[in-house]
């Protein structure tokens, strides 16, 4: 009975072993239509459109399908970051 318990055990770590490896090497990404990245940029759908018409805009297309990542959103931000101006004071506090 007890050489049962420790085949099923050493089964089920096998199992999981091959599961958490399966879920690590997973590319599973999160997908926008046109209307939910739009509402995310606040900008309209046709805006939207130009962007990518432009190639402004990453976008995935599987057919007619049109799909932005976040990876693509999350870049086309990127392009508009404007840097901070440092301002350096004179050594009597005054600009």
């Amino acid at each position: 009975m007890i050489f049962q318990f420790e085949e099923i055990f050493k089964r089920l770590e096998k199992l999981d072993s091959k599961i958490g490896d399966e879920l690590q090497f997973s590319t599973i990404t999160a997908t926008f239509n046109t209307t939910q990245t739009a509402n995310m940029l606040g900008v309209t759908t046709r805006t939207l459109s130009n962007y990518r018409k432009q190639r402004q805009i990453g976008f995935v297309q599987v057919g007619r399908k049109i799909m932005f990542t976040k990876a693509n959103i999350d870049e086309f931000l990127g392009s508009f970051k404007v840097n901070s101006i440092t301002f350096k004071t004179k050594s009597n506090g005054r600009f």
